[in-house]
């Protein structure tokens, strides 16, 4: 009998919510688990992407590009590579490929409107009972937050970025 997967939300807009869910990949991948991360807005190949292919059933998978989406004014290409990433998300539930699913920044992508914001919704509620499903990203929305069974909101009190520290190679990415 397998256990009933919860949905996690990390979102607020302090650092870690990505790192948190990772965290969560890792303790999965070290018991068995298959760990789907689809990375919306997220197009560069950085270290936990490279990581991921020295780890057995770990596939991060990249949908976005090299600059950062533009909020008031999405670029085509980041709409339609959301929507590649959110049919990617509907396939894995649906086939049950994954026991575990991160939505890496799938929050933002609803707030800029790259996909519609209730599809994420519609997601939480096509997820077969057994798959553990999070969700990454600033601005989660309400609908979102209340259909979550477990809720993190980062919350940054300091930061040295604000105090002249450059994001760092092995650290931030």
């Amino acid at each position: 009998m397998k256990c009933k997967g919860s949905v996690h939300v990390f979102t607020g807009n302090g650092k870690g919510k990505t790192t948190a869910s990772l965290g969560l990949a890792l303790q999965a991948v070290s018991k068995g688990k298959r760990v789907c991360v689809i990375q919306f807005m997220k197009g560069v190949q950085d270290g936990e992407f490279h990581a991921s292919k020295r780890v057995p059933n770990l596939k991060i998978i990249k949908a976005g590009t090299k600059k950062f989406a533009d909020p008031q004014n999405p670029s085509t290409i980041d709409v339609l590579l959301a929507h590649g990433a959110l049919e990617v998300a509907r396939e894995t539930l649906a086939r049950n490929e994954a026991d575990v699913l991160i939505l890496d920044e799938a929050n933002m992508a609803a707030a800029f409107h790259l996909i519609p914001p209730a599809s994420l919704a519609d997601l939480i509620r096509a997820k077969p009972a057994s798959t553990e499903l999070i969700l990454t990203g600033r601005s989660a929305s309400k609908e979102v937050i209340s259909l979550a069974d477990s809720v993190v909101s980062m919350k940054s009190r300091k930061h040295a970025f604000n105090n002249g520290v450059q994001a760092r190679k092995g650290t931030e990415y």
